[in-house]
């Protein structure tokens, strides 16, 4: 079975001292995922409720929601999990909370060393693994033991059937000679399934709805779902058999919906096995765990549906949206935005369901954002746009997550552009938009009224350069985000953005950054 690994989340003011912790030591091969690293609480309150770490990492020194504020405020955050106490000689440690597994665990942020990281995050992992192996225990009075839990574990994690003790061997009386499969079932609850109600809740649901048939057992993984393992008759076709199994998956998502309210999916491989091939079911079904992020309303997801549901979607095409997007940042344009990401996210990437077109769109977006902070010269929302969209758990979700990003960077750049004179902001916006013609000062003069003198002497008082270097600029960092975000050539991209001859627009390019366009490309 898959080696556990512990999600942590480090909460630390200080960049300096938070990239030591995260650079000092080989976290993956501990058996940590650094889920994120950020500076300060309030953000981390929200991170917690979409990924659900195991330990935190917390700083006593945080301005922002630190120390004492932040440990009472995730108080009925509703998952267990670990801290360990970051302190200076200043900070005073908080005594354990009883909805904390240990506050004890504590680090000195400026005599940080690997021996000990190492052995506190290792304290730390064996206190909430044995908090939720406790919890996962089945109370006695669930249709389930504890015993046949186990056992339908072993046999999913492909454990040969000769090893089983005679206990297990009894369990699996009912699996002979019958066809199985097996159904994942993620309820949309926003909490951790480790958490008592919930866990009897769904367990006596999905029991009911298997009892109504005598077709399955329920069992329970140590993550954020439950299962069904679903017995059918060898006798009948494979048709039959899978229009069973799916009809039984709708059962259980219609019984969730309709006793507690809370909207679940399953997730149901196609093929069934005999019993000493359960495990390939088991695997196929976590592998088309993703797909849950692209289809979050769909009930019941099956290999053929996503096969009938899905279309192939180029880079190109994300391409495309991307330079739209670059445009009406550079214009603008926030009216623009719901248009674009409708199509970017609705229309291209929920309907690819791909995850390599998702990843790709992440990175052009993420590069995209990070271009125009620069050039604007406007502080960031956050650290990431990239971390903040891949804690979205739906593809809606994150569209909306994202859009805001840009909304947001429109909206500063905006406020920073109303200080500037009226001729001049008439005039940049006029050379954003048409950067790539053969703009001059006298043309552009014209266009906004006013001489060409006059003009020139605006450009140097509020920008503070001649209109030469502000074209230049405004071209050459369009021709950075196009060879980021597209593989054209060098001689189109210097004619996307109005230059004709591609050795002038190297010297040009090279002159402002330093680096020749093919050299800029190569390190993108």
């Amino acid at each position: 079975m898959e080696t556990v690994m512990y999600k942590v989340l480090i909460i630390e003011e200080n960049p300096e001292i938070r990239n030591r912790i995260q650079g000092l030591i080989d976290w993956e091969h501990q058996g940590f995922q650094i889920i994120a690293a950020i500076s300060n609480g309030i953000v981390g309150r929200a991170i917690m409720e979409r990924q659900k770490p195991d330990i935190i990492m917390l700083s006593m020194s945080s301005i922002y929601l630190g120390g004492l504020g932040f440990i009472e405020s995730i108080e009925n955050i509703g998952f267990p999990f670990s801290i360990i106490q970051m302190y200076t000689k200043t900070n005073t440690l908080i005594n354990c909370k009883d909805y904390i597994i240990n506050t004890n665990l504590s680090l000195c942020r400026h005599n940080l060393n690997r021996q000990d990281l190492i052995r506190t995050l290792t304290a730390a992992a064996a206190d909430i693994s044995k908090y939720k192996e406790d919890v996962f225990q089945i109370a006695e009075n669930q249709p389930m033991k504890v015993q046949r839990n186990n056992a339908i574990l072993k046999i999913l994690s492909g454990i040969d059937a000769e090893k089983y003790g005679k206990l297990e061997k009894r369990f699996f009386f009912g699996f002979q000679n019958v066809y199985l499969t097996v159904i994942l079932i993620y309820p949309a609850t926003g909490r951790s399934t480790f958490e008592k109600r919930l866990h009897h809740q769904l367990s006596n649901i999905v029991w009911s709805v298997l009892s109504q048939t005598d077709c399955g057992e329920v069992f329970f993984t140590k993550s954020e779902c439950m299962g069904a393992v679903i017995r059918f008759s060898k006798s009948d076709n494979r048709h039959t058999r899978l229009l069973f199994f799916s009809l039984t998956a709708s059962k259980i998502c219609e019984a969730i919906k309709s006793q507690i309210g809370i909207d679940a999916v399953c997730i149901l491989p196609d093929e069934s096995h005999e019993l000493g091939g359960l495990h390939k079911a088991f695997h196929d079904a976590n592998e088309m765990e993703p797909y849950r992020y692209f289809m979050p309303d769909a009930g019941v997801i099956t290999q053929s549906y996503i096969a009938s549901h899905s279309i192939s979607v180029s880079f190109d095409e994300i391409d495309i949206c991307v330079r739209k997007l670059s445009d009406a940042i550079g214009m603008l344009r926030y009216e623009d935005l719901g248009g674009i990401f409708a199509q970017l996210y609705l229309s291209q990437i929920k309907s690819s369901m791909d995850t390599s077109v998702l990843q790709y769109a992440r990175d052009c977006l993420q590069t995209l954002y990070t271009s125009f902070i620069d050039e604007l010269s406007v502080e960031p929302d956050t650290d990431s746009l990239r971390s903040a969209a891949e804690q979205c758990p739906t593809v809606e979700q994150e569209c909306f997550t994202v859009k805001s990003y840009f909304a947001s960077l429109i909206q500063k750049a905006s406020e920073k552009k109303e200080n500037l004179h009226p001729v001049i902001r008439k005039a940049t916006n006029f050379i954003t938009r048409y950067y790539a013609d053969d703009l001059t000062l006298d043309g552009v003069a014209a266009h906004v009224n006013v001489s060409a003198v006059h003009l020139s002497r605006l450009f140097r008082r509020e920008l503070r350069v001649t209109f030469t270097e502000y074209l230049t600029s405004v071209r050459v960092e369009q021709a950075k985000r196009l060879m980021m975000l597209s593989d054209d050539r060098i001689a189109d991209v210097a004619a996307l953005i109005g230059y004709r001859d591609k050795k002038y627009f190297s010297r040009v390019f090279k002159k402002s950054t330093g680096v020749s366009p093919s050299v800029y490309r190569s390190g993108k």
